[in-house]
C-alpha cells in the first residue's frame, strides 16, 4: 500500500454536483440521419502514465485539454477553486469498460476523493437538445402539402390568441404561417396543449423583419428566406433546429463533476478501468480569481431607463459566470439615480439639457458624469480614494469593474449611451448579449480581433482554438458553432473555417461573435485564445480579501498561493519650480500647498543658486527633488551649508521638521486598508473647489449592497467631507486641499456604512461650508449576487429531513436567519457536517435564549434529543427551528459513498451504533481520515466477531477490498456495515 501523508480537506456533498451525473440521453435508433455525430471521434491522445491509456479533458467555463497536443494552440489552464467536469476517453482496446473510477489526490499525494464516472452515454448534451436528442430528422422535413396555409397581417394576428391557435391545431394536422413584407407579425407562440400532439406548424418568412417563434420554453427567430418546422411530440414542441442539435454530441468521454475545493495546485488524478490504472500528473491549476462588478442605472436630466436587466434578473449573472474563467463573481447593484440637475466640474449647472450633441458614443454628460463621476467614483470609493481629478483614473488593482446604463437630455433630445468599455468602466445599452461580453472583454485588456483568425474564430477539435462551453449548474454544453444550420464557412482576414455538419463556427465576443441560444445563455462563448488572456489578466489582479491583514491578496505564481498585498495610492500634491522659483520665499510658498516640489535644470533653463527654506514642523515629510541636467553646476543652500550639484545628479531632500536630509527618492504613497468589506454602503459623490471660486456640489446619494469602507481621517483636515448619521454621529473624511486640475473642481467619492443611516453630507474647506445636501432615505433595497468563491469552497453543515429526504445546507459563517425554511422547520432531522464545520441548532427561533447546541460530523436523529444546551438544560434538538454553521477544528473520520456521494463522519471515540444508517450501509465507499483519528470498519453489524480493520489514513475503495482483519482473515471492507472512529 502506498504511504500517503494525512491531510485536511472537506468532502464534497454538493447536491448540484451530484445531480450533474444524472443527465443521460437516449438516441433514437431510427435511421442514419438521426445517429449522433461525435465531434471528437477522430481524436485520441494518451495523457496517462501507467497501464491504462486515456485522453483527459476538463470543463469549467469551457472545455480545457489536460495537456497540449496541437502545436501553437493557446488554451487556458484550470481556474483554481472552481467546479470542474473531469472527462476521460478510453483507448480503443479499453472502450468497452463497464466501469471507470477516478481518484483525486492533493499535492502531497494524499487521497481527497474518489468517484465513479458516468458512461459516455451520460456525457452532457448540447443545451436544449437533451430532450430532443434522438429525434428523427426526417420527421422535421417540410411537408409536401399543408392542410391549411395562413397569410396576411389580419389573419396572422389572429394567432396571437391562444384559443384561436389551439382551434386551428384541432382541425388541421399541418399548417403553414407565411409572413411577407406588409404581412407580418413579430411573435408566434405555439400553444402547449394535448390537442397539438403530432401536429406540425411551419413558419415561412419572406418579410424584411424577423419573426420570433416561442415554443415550450424556447424561442427561434425566422428571417427572410427561412422556413422552420415545428412538431408537438411527447408533450413538447420541437423544431428542426432541435432535431439537428440532438444529433451532435461532444465525444465518447466518461465524465464526473467534482467540487471546486479539490481544484488546487498540485492536484493529480488516477483512473482505473478493466483492472488497469493510469495516472494524470502535472495538471496546471491557476489562481482562485474573482471579478467584482458594480452596476448602476442613471438618468441625467431625464428619468433613468429602468432597463438594466442584469439588476433584475439574477439568472443573467449566473449565465455570465458560466462563460467566464474565474472562481468568483460578485455583482453589486446600486440603487438607480435620476439627476434633475447636473453640475459639471467646471462649475456649469445644467437644469434643462446639455448644450451639445449627444449620441451612443458622445455627449458631455456621458463621459463626465456616467464614466468619471459614477463608475470611476464607485471604483475609487471602494479603494479608499476619497478625492481625485474629475478626469482622473483609479488604480485598477483588482478586477473591479463598474457598469452603468446612462441616458441624458441634450440639445438633440434624450440620448441613450453605450457600446463602450475599458479600464474598469463599462457604458452599456444592454446588459446581455454580445455587447456585454465584448465591453467586459475590453476591461480584461483585449482589443478587437485578438489573435487574428487563429485567436478569434472557433475551430474544430483537430485545429487550434477549439472548445465548447459548459454550464455546471445545468450540466449542459454550449457548442462553438451556430444553433441553426447555414452550411456557411466562417472567415476572417482571408482565412476560412468550413462549417461542421452544416453548422457555421462562431467568432469570439471581441470579433463580432454572438450567443448560441439566449434560452440557455445570453453571453458569448470566448475562444480558448481570449479565455487564456482573460485568465492571465485576472491572475495579475489583486482581490479584496477580509482574511488578509492588508485587506487585499494576490497570486504568487512561484509559490502557487495567495499572499497578502498592499494597495498604495499616490498621496502627493506636486508642483514644479522653474529657475525663477527656487528662492527661499518661492519654495516656502509652494511647500505650503504641496508635498513634492520638482526642480529640473537643463542647458538654457538653469540658475546658479537654489535656496531651500528652513526645515520646520509645517514642512515635515515634504520633499524637494532636484534633477540637474545643465552643463554648469548649481549651489544648493540647505541646512546653513552649500552643496554643489552637477550634470547627471538627481537629489531628493526630505524634511524631518528640523533638518533637510538627502536620501533616495521617498515613497509618498500611502497604504489604503479597508476597515470593513462586503457590507451595505451609501456612496456619496460630488464636486468641490478647494479655492472656493467655483460652486461646489453634493449629488444625491446611491446605495449598494456590497462595498468597502475606510477609517475616518478628516477631523483636522483643511478640506473635509462631514457626514451626519443617525447611528454613528458625524463622520469626517479628508479631501485634498488643492485642485488636481487648474480649471476644474475636484471630485469626491466616499462610502459610508449603510447601517449608519446617513442624514446629511457637507463639504468644508478652511472652515467654510462649500456645499451641503440632505440625504434622503430610499425604499429600494440594493442587492448583491455572489457566485463561486466561499459559496463553494467553505465547508458546509447540513440537516436532512427524515420524512422527505430534503437537505438544508449552509457554509461556515452562515445562518438560516430568524428561522429555518418552512419546508424543513420542525421536521425530524439528522445532522451532516463536513470536516471543518459544525452545525448549531436551537429548538427556538433566532437561536434564542441560549437554547443551542453544536453538532459535528453525522449525528443521527435519535442522538439529537436530550442534549446539554448552552443554557445548562437538556433539550430536544431533533426537530429544530433555527440553525447556523460555524467553523470547527475537530478531526473527523468519514466514509463516503461512491454511489450517492453522501458521507458519514464521526469524531473520535464515537461509533455508528449497531449498524450504519441504511442510506450508506453496504455502499461501496472510500475512507477519509483527518490527522489524529483512525477509522475502524466492520463487514458485519456491531463491529462483531473481530471482523474489523482500522485505517489511519484516507483509502480508496480498492484498497479496502483485501485487508487483514483483527481475526487474522483477509476481508473485504469496501462495503462496510458498521464503523467506529478512534
Amino acid at each position: 500500500m502506498q504511504k500517503r501523508s494525512l491531510h485536511r480537506s472537506r468532502i464534497s456533498t454538493s447536491l448540484a454536483i451530484a445531480l450533474a451525473l444524472a443527465s443521460p440521453y437516449v438516441l433514437a435508433e431510427t435511421n442514419t440521419a438521426a445517429s449522433p455525430v461525435a465531434t471528437f471521434n477522430n481524436n485520441f491522445y494518451n495523457d496517462l502514465e501507467g497501464a491504462l491509456s486515456g485522453y483527459v479533458m476538463f470543463a469549467q467555463h469551457a472545455i480545457i485539454p489536460a495537456k497540449q497536443h496541437i502545436p501553437n494552440d493557446t488554451q487556458p489552464h484550470l481556474t483554481g477553486a472552481r467546479n470542474t467536469l473531469v472527462m476521460m476517453k478510453l483507448s480503443e482496446r479499453d472502450k468497452h469498460a463497464k466501469q471507470v473510477r477516478v481518484s483525486v489526490f492533493d499535492k502531497d499525494n494524499a487521497l481527497k476523493a474518489q468517484f465513479d464516472m458516468a458512461s459516455p452515454d451520460a456525457l452532457p448534451s448540447i443545451a436544449g437538445s437533451g430532450l430532443s436528442a434522438g429525434l428523427n430528422t426526417d420527421d422535421f422535413k417540410i411537408p409536401s402539402a399543408y392542410d391549411r396555409s395562413f397569410s396576411g397581417t389580419s389573419t396572422l394576428k389572429k394567432f396571437e390568441d391562444a384559443s384561436f391557435f389551439t382551434e386551428q391545431l384541432k382541425q388541421f394536422s399541418a399548417i403553414q404561417l407565411k409572413t411577407a413584407d406588409g404581412a407580418w407579425v413579430s411573435t408566434f407562440t405555439l400553444p402547449d396543449s394535448n390537442v397539438a400532439n403530432g401536429r406540425t406548424v411551419v413558419v415561412s418568412s419572406e418579410a424584411g423583419y424577423r419573426s420570433t417563434v416561442k415554443y415550450s420554453g424556447k424561442r427561434l427567430s425566422v428571417n427572410r428566406g427561412e422556413t422552420r418546422v415545428f412538431r408537438y411530440l411527447n408533450g413538447s414542441w420541437f423544431s428542426d433546429v432541435d432535431a439537428n442539435a440532438g444529433r451532435v454530441k461532444y465525444g465518447d468521454f466518461w465524465s464526473v463533476a467534482i467540487d471546486a475545493t479539490f481544484i488546487e495546485p498540485g492536484v493529480s488524478f488516477a483512473f482505473t478501468a478493466n483492472g488497469k490504472q493510469g495516472t494524470l500528473k502535472g495538471v496546471n491549476v491557476g489562481a482562485p480569481t474573482q471579478v467584482f462588478l458594480n452596476t448602476i442605472d442613471v438618468g441625467m436630466l431625464t428619468p433613468n431607463r429602468d432597463q438594466f436587466e442584469m439588476q433584475t434578473q439574477p439568472e443573467l449573472i449566473r449565465e455570465y459566470f458560466q462563460q467566464t474563467p474565474t472562481s468568483k463573481l460578485i455583482v453589486n447593484n446600486f440603487t438607480p439615480l435620476h439627476f434633475k440637475e447636473v453640475m459639471m466640474p467646471d462649475g456649469t449647472l445644467l437644469t434643462d439639457f446639455a448644450p451639445d450633441t449627444g449620441g451612443v458614443h458622445k455627449g458631455s454628460m456621458r463621459e463626465t458624469i456616467g464614466k468619471r463621476l459614477m463608475s470611476l467614483g464607485i471604483n475609487n470609493a471602494n479603494y479608499g480614494i476619497h478625492s481625485s481629478a474629475p478626469g482622473g483614473s483609479h488604480p485598477y488593482a483588482t478586477a473591479q469593474i463598474s457598469a452603468h446604463n446612462t441616458l441624458g437630455r441634450y440639445e438633440n433630445g434624450v440620448v441613450v449611451h453605450g457600446l463602450s468599455g475599458g479600464a474598469g468602466i463599462v457604458t452599456l445599452l444592454n446588459s446581455k448579449g454580445n455587447e456585454f461580453s465584448h465591453e467586459l472583454g475590453h476591461n480584461y485588456g483585449m482589443g478587437h480581433y485578438p489573435g487574428g483568425f487563429n485567436g478569434s474564430v472557433h475551430r474544430p477539435p483537430n485545429a487550434v482554438n477549439s472548445t465548447w462551453g459548459w454550464d455546471a449548474d445545468t450540466n449542459t454544453f454550449i457548442p462553438n458553432f451556430s444553433r441553426v444550420k447555414t452550411d456557411k464557412a466562417t472567415c476572417l482576414n482571408d482565412q476560412c473555417q468550413e462549417a461542421f455538419e452544416g453548422f457555421a463556427f462562431n467568432k469570439d465576443a471581441m470579433a463580432g461573435g454572438g450567443i448560441y441560444d439566449a434560452t440557455y445563455n445570453n453571453y458569448t462563448l470566448h475562444t480558448p485564445y481570449t479565455a487564456q488572456r482573460i485568465q492571465r489578466f485576472l491572475e495579475n489582479k489583486a482581490v479584496f480579501d477580509t482574511s488578509s491583514p492588508t485587506g487585499f491578496s494576490t497570486w504568487n505564481n512561484k509559490t502557487q498561493a495567495m499572499e497578502a498585498w498592499t494597495l498604495k495610492v499616490d498621496n502627493a500634491t506636486t508642483a514644479t519650480a522653474g529657475p525663477s522659483q527656487v528662492s527661499k520665499a518661492s519654495l516656502t510658498a509652494l511647500l505650503s500647498t504641496n508635498t513634492l516640489i520638482n526642480i529640473s535644470f537643463s542647458n538654457g533653463d538653469w540658475t546658479r543658486d537654489i535656496y531651500l527654506p528652513n526645515a520646520k514642523r509645517s514642512n515635515t515629510d515634504k520633499v524637494i527633488s532636484i534633477a540637474h541636467r545643465a552643463g554648469y553646476t548649481s549651489s544648493v543652500h540647505v541646512n546653513n551649508t552649500v552643496e554643489t550639484i552637477q550634470n547627471g545628479n538627481t537629489w531628493h531632500y526630505v524634511s524631518n521638521g528640523k533638518t533637510w536630509n538627502r536620501t533616495n527618492k521617498p515613497d509618498l504613497s500611502v497604504a489604503r486598508i479597508p476597515k470593513k468589506q462586503g457590507i451595505p454602503i451609501t456612496t456619496l459623490f460630488g464636486y468641490y473647489d478647494p479655492e472656493n471660486k467655483l460652486r461646489s456640489y453634493v449629488y444625491p446619494a446611491t446605495h449598494g449592497a456590497y462595498g468597502m469602507t475606510y477609517a475616518q481621517d478628516g477631523a483636522n483636515a483643511t478640506c473635509q467631507l462631514n457626514v451626519e448619521t443617525r447611528r454613528k454621529g458625524t463622520l469626517h473624511f479628508a479631501l485634498s486641499d488643492k485642485r488636481f486640475s487648474a480649471n476644474q473642481m475636484n471630485q469626491f467619492n466616499v462610502n459610508i456604512e449603510r447601517s449608519a443611516e446617513v442624514l446629511n453630507a457637507e463639504v468644508r474647506c478652511n472652515g467654510k461650508t462649500l456645499s451641503t445636501r440632505q440625504i434622503d432615505a430610499t425604499d429600494v433595497k440594493p442587492t448583491v449576487t455572489t457566485i463561486g468563491g466561499d459559496n463553494v469552497t467553505k465547508p458546509k453543515g447540513c440537516i436532512v429531513s427524515l420524512s422527505s429526504g430534503a437537505k438544508y445546507c449552509l457554509s461556515v459563517g452562515k445562518s438560516a436567519g430568524y428561522s429555518l425554511p418552512s419546508w424543513i422547520n420542525r421536521h425530524e432531522v439528522y445532522v451532516q457536517a463536513e470536516p471543518g464545520a459544525k452545525v448549531v441548532l436551537s429548538d427556538y427561533d433566532n437561536l434564542s435564549y441560549r437554547r443551542i447546541a453544536s453538532f459535528e460530523g453525522t449525528v443521527e436523529n435519535r442522538k439529537l434529543s436530550n442534549v446539554l444546551a448552552q443554557n445548562g438544560d437538556y433539550i430536544d434538538f431533533s426537530t429544530p427551528r433555527s440553525m447556523r454553521v460555524e467553523q470547527s477544528s475537530t478531526p473527523l473520520g468519514c466514509i463516503v459513498s461512491l454511489t450517492t456521494r453522501e458521507q458519514y463522519c464521526l469524531p473520535a471515540n464515537q461509533r455508528s451504533g449497531y449498524a450504519l444508517p441504511s442510506w450508506i450501509r453496504k455502499h461501496e465507499v472510500y475512507v477519509y481520515a483527518d490527522e489524529g483519528v483512525k477509522v475502524r470498519l466492520g463487514d458485519w453489524p456491531n463491529l462483531s466477531y473481530n471482523r474489523t480493520a482500522t485505517f489511519s489514513q484516507s483509502m480508496t475503495n480498492e484498497e479496502l477490498k483485501s485487508v487483514k482483519a483483527r481475526n487474522g482473515q483477509y476481508l473485504d471492507f469496501s462495503r462496510p456495515q458498521s464503523m467506529e472512529v478512534k
